[in-house]
């Protein structure tokens, strides 16, 4: 089984893919069926934080904190972050986690997103 797992994910890499395992179920099963643009609340990295959208932070939810797509390499140990359209803050709650001395300069256009 670990074989043909190694083979496959050799193959992959050798063509330029990588294998992903299928993320993890969302948490919040509370938010599953809320129509969209209802506010709401939700604890993320144990701050409360509203939310203008269930579906649309579920979403970004998804790929910001399991699919960790704002992931990248540095050498700083306090990198400097620029979020343009940095949303209701979910992207911040995840650059803090991941990159806990960094300076984070959050921007949000839409008022109603940014008094989060």
């Amino acid at each position: 089984m670990f074989k043909l797992r190694d083979t496959a994910k050799s193959m992959a890499q050798r063509f330029g893919y990588t294998i992903r395992r299928a993320p993890p179920p969302l948490p919040y099963p509370q938010l599953a069926g809320v129509p969209r643009y209802v506010d709401g609340e939700v604890m993320l990295s144990n701050h409360p934080l509203q939310i203008t959208d269930a579906p649309e932070f579920l979403a970004s939810y998804r790929g910001i904190f399991l699919e960790e797509i704002y992931r990248f390499v540095t050498r700083s140990t306090a990198p400097v972050i620029i979020d343009c359209g940095a949303n209701t803050g979910v992207s911040v709650a995840y650059f803090k986690r991941t990159y806990p001395d960094a300076s984070i300069t959050a921007v949000e256009a839409d008022p109603a997103n940014s008094r989060s």
